[in-house]
């Protein structure tokens, strides 16, 4: 997570504020509790840090998240 932090330059606390809202989560844990990403990973927070940076809600992003609802984000990118 530390790592991950640091490459997208933001706090660990705001992964864990995406994992807690379910927007994220790690490619998988591993035995001693450690949050393991891939570049999915990288490219799902990506797109989360940009929607945020737009003003998009935690509720509308999950929307998006869970939905792939293309038509929805070409509208909200559009508009913001």
């Amino acid at each position: 997570m530390g790592q991950l932090a640091e490459l997208m330059a933001i706090s660990k606390h705001q992964i864990r504020y995406n994992e807690e809202k379910g927007l994220f989560s790690p490619a998988f844990i591993d035995d001693n509790g450690y949050h393991k990403y891939g570049m999915d990973q990288v490219y799902q927070l990506a797109n989360i840090l940009l929607l945020r940076n737009l003003g998009v809600s935690t509720a509308q992003i999950d929307q998006f998240m869970n939905n792939k609802d293309n038509v929805w984000a070409e509208r909200t990118l559009k508009e913001r």
